[in-house]
């Protein structure tokens, strides 16, 4: 039939680009080591920014409490799935952040979804950084409102724009630390120019939070932004928390709506009690954790010091940009050759001509493996 045709015709495409996406079957051996069929390597491409994924700890207390509540959330949230345990864990999460209440999903990109059936109306005007996060992104497009995408953390075009379509109603959506490129958004010239044009401000910090800030508060913590400042926050579980779920967080008013509205939390089933009773303990380690982060701060030096490359970036996501495709995948397959485990990046993912090796940095890399990585990307890019 010419529609199969049709259709894979689309990936003939992508391969002649070379673009296509290859899975890989990764096993964990350590915080930082993996194997791949019969070879080991260091793992610079995981989001376990502290290294908790790992941590003894985590995994003794994610056991007694699958033996306490099982392992599955059952239902959804607004049926039976909501337990003493969720609740728990939205006070904690609305504690740690500073916010008023916190909704919780299986996953950020959930999360970010439930803004589109929300907040956002066919006179909502919605203004984001075009390097935000995908789900933001299908956020607005599959909302009823109209989308506009500014430069990246340029605050002259985004202050333009507003001018240009003088908005009755509108957000603001921007990354904290934006994931390809590891630097941050601007937060408090977003807070000035959101409180100009009375819009609203929405912060998703998936790779800051539980990184920086004196006590993990990320992004916000580190700038002193407040619920005031900053309406609305979102971020995950399944990166720097070494755990997995994600939450939305803001005022009792804000929150309400979205648990009223929000397809993506009404319609899924909840998160594993086990996983929110063990998000609670671990909210309380991260606070705890300022040595790995201090650690991490370290090995990010290390990395940018041994480098013979500007990044353009000063946390613990270094996009080394190479721009061609194929020369790409030719420098990745040179790195796992010397026993590295990166992740190449090309477009749609990152804009034409600005594909790249993402290295993820993590407060478990040694200094003898940050300097294995220097050395070799120093080979592989020069």
């Amino acid at each position: 039939m010419k529609i199969f045709e049709q259709i894979y015709s689309t990936v003939t495409h992508l391969e002649n680009l070379s673009l296509t996406r290859q899975r890989q079957e990764v096993n964990v051996d350590s915080e930082n080591r993996v194997t791949i069929g019969e070879q080991h390597y260091i793992n610079f491409s995981s989001n376990d920014y502290l290294g908790l994924a790992q941590d003894p700890r985590i995994k003794e207390w994610y056991k007694t409490n699958i033996d306490k509540y099982g392992c599955s959330g059952s239902s959804s949230q607004l049926i039976c799935g909501y337990t003493s345990a969720h609740r728990q864990l939205e006070q904690a999460i609305a504690d740690f952040f500073g916010r008023e209440d916190a909704l919780l999903f299986s996953s950020g990109y959930l999360a970010n979804l439930s803004i589109a059936s929300s907040i956002i109306d066919n006179k909502t005007f919605v203004f984001q950084d075009k390097k935000c996060h995908a789900s933001l992104i299908d956020a607005a497009r599959l909302s009823d409102g109209k989308l506009v995408r500014y430069r990246h953390n340029d605050m002259t075009h985004l202050s333009s724009l507003l001018k240009k379509y003088k908005p009755e109603k509108s957000i603001l959506m921007t990354d904290g630390i934006f994931s390809m490129d590891g630097d941050k958004a601007k937060l408090k010239e977003l807070i000035e120019i959101s409180r100009q044009y009375e819009s609203l401000l929405l912060v998703d910090d998936a790779h800051g939070i539980a990184t920086i800030g004196d006590t993990g508060g990320g992004l916000l913590q580190q700038q002193s932004c407040s619920q005031q400042d900053i309406p609305l926050l979102t971020g995950t579980f399944g990166k720097a928390f070494g755990m997995s779920g994600a939450f939305v967080a803001g005022d009792k008013r804000l929150i309400n709506v979205m648990q009223q509205q929000s397809r993506s939390y009404i319609y899924t089933t909840a998160l594993p009690p086990a996983t929110a009773a063990t998000l609670i303990q671990v909210i309380a380690l991260v606070k705890e954790s300022k040595k790995l982060r201090e650690q991490l701060i370290t090995n990010i030096a290390t990395f940018k010091q041994g480098l013979n490359k500007e990044t353009g970036s000063d946390t613990h996501i270094q996009p080394i940009i190479i721009g061609n495709n194929e020369k790409t995948i030719t420098a990745g397959k040179q790195l796992m050759d010397k026993g590295l485990f990166t992740v190449c990046i090309r477009p749609p993912t990152v804009e034409k001509n600005s594909s790249r090796i993402r290295i993820s940095l993590s407060a478990a890399h040694t200094a003898l493996q940050l300097k294995k990585l220097t050395d070799s990307l120093n080979q592989v890019i020069n």
